[in-house]
């Protein structure tokens, strides 16, 4: 999936994805940009597999389309809390249906101003005007940099809160974020 941001214009977005990662009214495989349905203006956006997040002119981070894992860093509908120290609750068994409008992501991200916003397949991170980088969605290969590593399993691991990085990161003022498939730098 792609998306593009223009200057006082709705997002556009192409490829075969989820409608609704996309934000348009039908499942399609979508050749041309084509205008999605969100209203706010964009200041950066990014794309997983199924699920699109951005940064509102405000600082703050939305997100919308597959939640399955977590990555929207919304609590699933239905769904026990997440220990987000532990990371290692298993995927529900039926998955919640996409989010179809752009959410808001939990606290503590909703508490900081972001300046950069990344998606991988199944997880996203949003780095803080102070350098903080929170991640959240699936962990099943340590990409949520949390230090923990899910058991192998049938279910992949997730958490559907943002959680801190650690390790050598968490004390220093990080200047930029990206993500891949199943790994975050």
């Amino acid at each position: 999936m792609v998306a593009a941001r223009q200057s006082r214009r709705p997002v556009r977005s192409w490829a075969s994805s989820t409608a609704l990662a996309l934000l348009l009214p039908v499942l399609a495989l979508v050749t041309a940009p084509a205008a999605n349905a969100a209203t706010a203006e964009w200041t950066s956006i990014a794309t997983g597999s199924n699920h699109t997040c951005a940064i509102s002119g405000a600082g703050q981070v939305y997100c919308w389309g597959d939640n399955s894992l977590g990555q929207l860093g919304s609590p699933l509908p239905g769904a026990p809390a997440v220990d987000p120290a532990a990371t290692d609750a298993p995927a529900p068994a039926v998955p919640p249906p996409p989010t179809p409008t752009p959410t808001p992501v939990a606290a503590p991200v909703a508490g900081l101003r972001i300046v950069a916003v990344a998606a991988g397949d199944n997880h996203s991170c949003a780095l803080s005007a102070e350098g903080a980088v929170l991640c959240w969605g699936m962990n099943a290969n340590g990409q949520l940099g949390n230090g923990v590593l899910a058991e192998p399993g049938p279910t992949p691991a997730f958490s559907a809160a943002p959680v801190a990085i650690v390790g050598p990161l968490a004390n220093r003022k990080v200047t930029a974020i990206a993500a891949g498939g199943n790994n975050t730098c």
